[in-house]
């Protein structure tokens, strides 16, 4: 199986969520934000739209402080959010104005149909649905992770830059993401003539 997420599967995915489904917007922005900050699905669906916005300004953030009670082991961390993440969190918040859903910055990023917080399971089961619908196989939330991971790497983006974005505690995690692949392998070779 494929460790990574690529950009075509993604973008097949996106394709597959009917906009005019009454959470297909917010789905769209939700896999949109989880592509573009490499979050983990916990992280994300523990978000309070304070994380994300600055109610007083009534502006979306540029950077999102990850408090420690949503993120592994426990360690807040600050990731930054580039244009598409910032239109993403746009969108969701946007979203949750027009269907009536409580604003604020202690209320929740993304809500179910119930006006509760979005569980976890039910953000894994989404994806999946959305996966099937694909015709793809092995995409969870956590591959859009990878997706991220991946991106940063073919950047050249520091490693240790990539270990403290994606919250690793050990450098030698980032390796998921810099392990050979055979077009770069190629990319290479070819440097040398």
């Amino acid at each position: 199986m494929n460790m990574t997420l690529n950009e075509s599967d993604a973008q097949l995915m996106q394709a597959v969520i009917p906009e005019r489904s009454p959470f297909g917007r917010r789905d769209k922005a939700m896999l949109t934000f989880f592509s573009h900050t490499g979050l983990r699905v916990g992280e994300i669906t523990g978000l309070d739209q304070g994380d994300v916005a600055d109610f007083r300004r009534q502006a979306v953030r540029k950077q999102v402080v990850l408090p420690a009670k949503v993120c592994k082991g426990h360690r807040s961390r600050t990731v930054p959010l580039n244009r598409t993440a910032q239109a993403a969190i746009a969108q969701l918040l946007a979203f949750n104005r027009e269907r009536g859903f409580p604003m604020g910055p202690d209320q929740p990023l993304l809500f179910s149909r119930s006006h509760q917080r979005l569980p976890i399971r039910a953000v894994q089961r989404l994806v999946q649905d959305y996966r099937e619908k694909a015709g793809l196989v092995g995409v969870t939330p956590h591959k859009f992770r990878h997706l991220f991971g991946d991106r940063l790497v073919r950047a050249n983006v520091n490693n240790r830059y990539i270990q403290t974005l994606l919250g690793h505690r050990q450098l030698a995690t980032v390796e998921i993401y810099t392990r050979s692949q055979p077009e770069a392998l190629a990319a290479a070779v070819d440097l040398l003539g």
